[in-house]
């Protein structure tokens, strides 16, 4: 059967750059990687914020982690945490979601598009376009 959609990313949310060390870097032995800021449009265009929102990146051979920073309660930050799915054909998929009613998020971006979609529960999904060349050795 052919593997339809792989997790791309997974974006968490910590109230510090210490915590998301000693928790992804030390305690689960993640190597970090970079960081990223996202400025006060996209962040609200994504996420319904108007702060800039800082992120690191946590990841090894598997996967990678997004820790978006505040130090903020977390029932004050703006639902950052998602999953990003890498899927074959996007658009044909986006079609399906539109078709049944899951909420679309389109933010043209350097030439392309950042794409969110919604659940109807308000969970949050980054949708990635998969390319050929990712496909090999993505079997387990």
């Amino acid at each position: 059967m052919e593997n339809r959609i792989r997790i791309n990313h997974v974006a968490l949310w910590n109230r510090s750059e210490k915590n998301a060390d000693i928790f992804y870097g030390e305690l689960l032995g993640l190597e970090k990687q970079y960081r990223f800021t996202l400025d006060a449009e996209l962040a609200f265009k994504i996420f319904g914020t108007r702060q800039p929102l800082r992120a690191i990146v946590f990841a090894n051979a598997n996967y990678r982690i997004e820790v978006f920073l505040s130090d903020r309660d977390q029932l004050q930050v703006p639902v950052i945490n998602h999953i990003c799915f890498e899927i074959k054909n996007r658009e044909q998929f986006l079609h399906q979601c539109a078709e049944s009613g899951i909420e679309r998020i389109v933010i043209p971006r350097n030439g392309g598009q950042t794409v969110f979609i919604r659940d109807f529960d308000g969970n949050l999904f980054e949708i990635k376009e998969r390319s050929n060349d990712s496909d090999s050795g993505s079997q387990g």
